[in-house]
């Protein structure tokens, strides 16, 4: 699978960066191996998004914190919020984890507008 594994204890810093989806999955899973296989070629078509793989054997407190039951899920952070989810049971399509990507960017960027309005440098 694409992207860069990162250690559970580090979710809390990553999470504050940019904009981050994390890709829960599991060793054995036909619907994970399906999404890892399009990995690739979606982080090129968005590379403004950082990609985590995260084995939910291998985070069962992070797995339980965020509240995943199926794989493969993506979960989307921006800045420390959560923006998106793509749960397990959604189709797993190119097409359809495009669109889910695309929303993403579109609601990490409104985002970043409701920030800056917000950011007492806005409204001197």
């Amino acid at each position: 699978m694409g992207g860069r594994p990162v250690p559970p204890t580090e979710f809390d810093a990553r999470i504050r960066q940019g904009t981050t989806v994390w890709v829960f999955q599991k060793r054995f899973c036909s619907g994970c191996a399906a999404v890892a296989r399009l990995l690739p070629a979606l982080e090129a078509r968005f590379p403004d998004l950082a990609f985590y793989p995260v084995d939910v054997d291998d985070a069962p407190d992070l797995v339980r914190r965020l509240g995943i039951f199926g794989v493969p899920s993506l979960v989307a952070f921006h800045r420390g919020y959560e923006i998106a989810r793509w749960v397990s049971g959604t189709p797993k399509s190119r097409e359809g984890l495009e669109r889910f990507l695309a929303r993403v960017v579109q609601i990490a960027h409104a985002l970043d507008e409701t920030l800056a309005e917000r950011s007492p440098d806005a409204r001197a």
